[in-house]
């Protein structure tokens, strides 16, 4: 009687499938470790396998705050985001379509003295290449405006 186990066709194409997965994981973190300055990450997109900085890309950038004339659904007034985070003050952080995951970090231009905030809230309006800054007051928002900026993506 042999010491190995007959393994039927189909329990080998298993035992292959598994080996290629485990070898094509070891393939991406000896990639992730060889890249400068790239660290794996959990793939939240289908275009991130691994942090990467993005490229600036030109988004129409307005702002917000809390008030009435800025958002018209009371509901949406009570501190909280899209994605479950409370407000607190001197808080920043930016409004994305659905396109762009919560937690992302971007850097805008003239808004958190050019530091990265991340995306915790979303807007009916906002769509496409559109981002919204948080800020404390409406007047602060006005100040902002709507500005064309290189975003860029972290």
């Amino acid at each position: 009687m042999s010491m190995y186990m007959k393994l039927t066709p189909r329990q080998k194409e298993a035992y292959v499938i598994v080996f290629v997965c485990a070898l094509a994981m070891w393939v991406m973190i000896a990639l992730a470790a060889w890249c400068n300055g790239c660290e794996p990450v959990v793939v939240a997109d289908v275009r991130t396998v691994m942090a990467l900085p993005v490229v600036a890309e030109t988004w129409n950038v307005s702002a917000y705050c809390l008030c009435d004339i800025c958002i018209d659904v009371p509901a949406f007034r009570d501190g909280i985001t899209a994605s479950g985070y409370v407000i607190e003050p001197g808080d920043k952080f930016v409004a994305a379509p659905p396109s762009v995951p919560f937690g992302t970090m971007l850097t805008v231009p003239g808004y958190n003295d050019g530091e990265p905030v991340p995306v915790l809230d979303r807007g009916g309006a906002i769509k496409g290449r559109k981002l919204d800054l948080y800020f404390p007051s409406h007047k602060t928002a006005l100040q902002w405006g709507r500005q064309h900026v290189a975003v860029t993506w972290h």
